[in-house]
């Protein structure tokens, strides 16, 4: 009998037009060979809007110490590789960059050619740092420096892309070519339907189909470009078959939640809990800050909060890279924050020990 399979949920506010691109990579033999390895599958689950990137457990630490191995084996020229890599993002951001006056059609498949270019850099940087105890010791102290600069590199790959420029370019897509369709609806669109739209003068899925998606939407990608999109009650059958977005039963008297030091400190404050930037108007100086993972929009409220729990993340994640630069107490990878605490929450996190304690 197989082994059932565990995934891992992340909530994100990735779109289905640009995340189904990365899907169709990093399945891809240039993604492998350069890695060591790629992912089994890659899922995307969309439940009224709230985007959730699933993967089998371990995927990332295969990724991480396949390519571990091969910068031990000298087959990764770490400095060429940097030199790349910056030149690309550099490129890259100018696309973001550019305003909406300024747009074509075309940018969005330039959006689409740099996700394909620097998705395994990106991986790297996201995934490798916290599985270092597979590189020689002589050798670890080069390879974190600069996988540092990498992660740092990064950030914006993804996260500006994503959530800034995808929906840019489509509310001009609706003013400008798509009258019937509202902003909202075409981060909905699978990117090959978008290149066809582009290349091939094909119709784009009907608003109808959209709204559908955004309700709920379940998209597995695995190797050679095979997708499976379902909606509705296919979507919700073959969830429930692969065990996503289920409800686990907490132990209601949590009082302490344990996690890993990024920054050390006290602090006390009532939570706020941040899934997407439309709620950080919520947020007031002194709250504890409470998110699955943060992003780069989030800096005005990390500046504010009295100190940052996060579900996720590694050392070189952004809620640790900004907490030691503004020097608050933040507790990293506690799995289960957002889940047990809720706003209003009195809390103290307690960053030199690693736990987030309820008062109130």
């Amino acid at each position: 009998m197989p082994k059932k399979i565990i995934y891992e949920e992340h909530p994100r506010e990735y779109t289905v037009l640009g995340i189904s691109v990365m899907g169709n990579e990093v399945s891809g033999r240039r993604y492998k060979k350069f890695l060591g390895a790629g992912f089994s599958e890659m899922i995307s689950v969309i439940e009224n809007g709230r985007y959730y990137y699933c993967q089998p457990v371990g995927e990332w630490e295969k990724i991480g110490r396949a390519f571990l191995r091969r910068v031990n084996k000298g087959k990764v020229n770490l400095s060429s590789e940097l030199v790349k890599f910056r030149k690309d993002v550099s490129r890259f951001e100018k696309l973001l960059g550019k305003s909406e006056k300024n747009f074509y059609l075309q940018d969005i498949k330039d959006f689409f050619q740099y996700y394909s270019k620097l998705a395994a850099m990106t991986c790297v940087g996201y995934s490798t740092l916290d599985y270092i105890d597979e590189l020689d010791r002589k050798k670890q102290a080069r390879y974190q420096d600069w996988v540092e600069k990498v992660r740092l590199l990064s950030e914006n790959v993804y996260k500006v892309g994503e959530i800034e420029f995808v929906p840019r370019y489509t509310s001009w897509l609706a003013k400008t070519h798509l009258p019937k369709y509202k902003p909202e609806e075409l981060p909905y669109v699978f990117f090959r339907e978008m290149e066809d739209f582009i290349n091939k003068g094909r119709k784009l899925p009907d608003p109808k189909i959209l709204r559908a998606r955004k309700k709920l939407f379940y998209m597995r990608q695995y190797p050679f470009n095979q997708v499976q999109l379902l909606t509705g009650e296919m979507a919700k059958k073959e969830i429930q078959r692969k065990g996503l977005l289920q409800k686990k039963e907490l132990d209601p008297d949590i009082k302490e939640l344990l996690g890993q030091v990024a920054h050390p400190g006290k602090a006390k404050g009532k939570v706020k809990v941040i899934f997407a930037r439309k709620e950080m108007v919520k947020f007031k100086k002194g709250d504890v800050l409470v998110s699955p993972m943060t992003e780069p929009g989030y800096l005005p409220i990390m500046k504010k909060a009295a100190a940052i729990v996060t579900d996720e993340g590694g050392l070189l994640c952004h809620a640790s890279i900004v907490a030691r630069e503004l020097k608050k107490p933040c507790i990293i990878g506690t799995k289960i924050a957002t889940k047990v605490l809720k706003d209003g929450d009195l809390v103290g996190v307690d960053a030199n020990k690693g736990i987030v304690r309820i008062l109130k």
